[in-house]
């Protein structure tokens, strides 16, 4: 994370956010670089489940199966999950 993303990291180090940017896996399965453009909170981690929010949001996010972006190198997927748990612990 550049130093810019400083401040948010902090402010939002309880919440779940959604990160934004991009990566480069190596030939080996390895994460290259990674860089993130934006942070933005989701939610509070403490705040509960509003389930009646969920069902009524007027902009729903839709699974579309044709626009999944695909890795275009395979990744070990314990590894990066790892790689997160790691990272919560800083």
């Amino acid at each position: 994370f550049d130093p810019d993303l400083d401040d948010d990291m902090r402010r939002l180090a309880t919440q779940y956010v959604t990160v934004r940017g991009s990566g480069r896996i190596s030939g080996d399965d390895h994460w290259g670089s990674v860089h993130v453009e934006n942070i933005e909170g989701d939610r509070s981690m403490w705040e509960p489940f509003d389930r009646e929010a969920f069902l009524n949001d007027p902009n729903p996010r839709i699974f579309d199966p044709a626009e999944i972006v695909r890795a275009s190198e395979p990744f070990d997927v314990d590894e990066f999950i790892r790689v997160i748990r790691e990272g919560r612990n800083a």
